[in-house]
């Protein structure tokens, strides 16, 4: 057998590093780790597993660093512990995979921004939902691998044979009214929701 048939034998295992899917309002990364595993791909979801597990993965993908670390970290130890497990997993093979969803974080210490220095620098490949996100990082870091792929849809998560007509009238809306609405992902603290309020109070009428 030759190394290219070995190498086909071996099932791929990946981690991406992202909470335990059962404890998770974001659809993004337990979508991603279901279309994975139907690859064939041996994929978890789990934060633990990046900080306690001494699995040979082949594979790790980071979403957020926040999630990595946590979202409001203010252990400067944490740092230490990120550039150890990085170098751990590494030295057993790991490659590393980071999709930038944020160019820095919307409210973070100098902790939390650090975990993004380390990450940003340490992935092997980065993935981009777009193009000025791959130009913005390329620039950053002129040797980094980046790679755009547009965020996938959440198909098969909703009812989706609802009619125009039937969401109108559930909702309330008159059935010829222009309707703009605007998704603009977790609202993150009690001033954003105020924000984004205050932003829908001006566009009306």
């Amino acid at each position: 057998m030759n190394d290219c048939e070995e190498t086909n034998d071996k099932a791929i295992k990946a981690l991406i590093v992202f909470r335990e899917i059962s404890d998770t309002d974001n659809l993004f990364a337990p979508i991603l780790c279901d279309a994975i595993r139907m690859t064939g791909i041996d994929v978890r979801c789990s934060k633990e597993a990046f900080w306690e597990s001494d699995t040979a993965y082949d594979i790790i993908h980071f979403q957020w660093p926040e999630e990595v670390v946590g979202w409001n970290c203010d252990d400067p130890d944490v740092i230490r512990r990120l550039e150890e497990r990085i170098r751990f997993f590494r030295s057993r093979g790991a490659h590393f995979v980071y999709t930038r969803h944020n160019v820095r974080p919307h409210y973070a210490n100098d902790i939390i921004s650090r975990a993004y220095d380390i990450i940003e620098t340490q992935s092997d490949i980065v993935v981009h939902m777009g193009h000025f996100s791959a130009d913005d990082f390329a620039a950053r870091y002129p040797q980094s691998r980046n790679v755009v792929i547009l965020h996938h849809i959440y198909e098969y998560t909703y009812q989706e044979d609802i009619s125009a007509a039937r969401a109108r009238q559930y909702l309330n809306l008159p059935q010829e009214a222009f309707i703009a609405a605007l998704s603009t992902g977790d609202a993150g603290n009690d001033r954003d929701t105020k924000d984004k309020i205050r932003a829908a109070q001006k566009t009306e009428g």
